[in-house]
């Protein structure tokens, strides 16, 4: 199978309260030959908020202005979430995005340090599409994010944006 670019920009979220692992994930997306838009949150809280924010745009047809970047809000094509998170953890952030139609679409990747077979359970049945233990090393995170990126936008059919 060939994996084909796509001439389109590609909007990833990540939800992690580590600054390091979020500077490492951003620095594998930047150097793929994939054009991204890449968000950090440092949590639950965050992330949702972002989204509701995105989601109230979406209702007031203001889409266009954020997908023009007046707003600085892109719908994410892929939200990448820690579980292990202050003030709202991601089993909460799963749970409630579950629960909306919009948000329940939006492919979401567990990117943790947990290898618990409770968590990964628990993140499976919320509807998490992938759970992956973080890597230890740069090379590793390098390895990762190549392999998330080739999957998810190159090989995977992705939803239509819903907000």
């Amino acid at each position: 199978m060939s994996l084909v670019a796509r001439s389109k920009r590609y909007s990833v979220l990540l939800a992690d309260d580590d600054e390091e692992d979020a500077f490492t994930v951003r620095r594998g997306f930047t150097k793929s030959d994939l054009d991204f838009e890449f968000t950090h949150l440092s949590d639950g809280e965050e992330l949702l908020a972002y989204l509701e924010e995105l989601e109230n745009r979406s209702d007031d047809s203001n889409l266009s202005a954020a997908a023009d970047g007046d707003s600085g809000l892109l719908q994410p094509d892929l939200i990448l979430l820690d579980i292990n998170m202050p003030r709202m953890n991601g089993f909460e952030v799963l749970d409630r995005m579950r629960s909306n139609p919009k948000l329940a679409v939006i492919p979401v990747v567990i990117l943790t340090s947990s290898n618990n077979d409770a968590d990964v359970s628990v993140c499976y049945s919320l509807g998490a599409r992938s759970y992956f233990v973080k890597p230890l090393t740069l090379s590793e995170m390098a390895a990762f994010v190549e392999s998330i990126a080739n999957y998810w936008f190159r090989s995977c059919r992705l939803p239509t944006k819903t907000m």
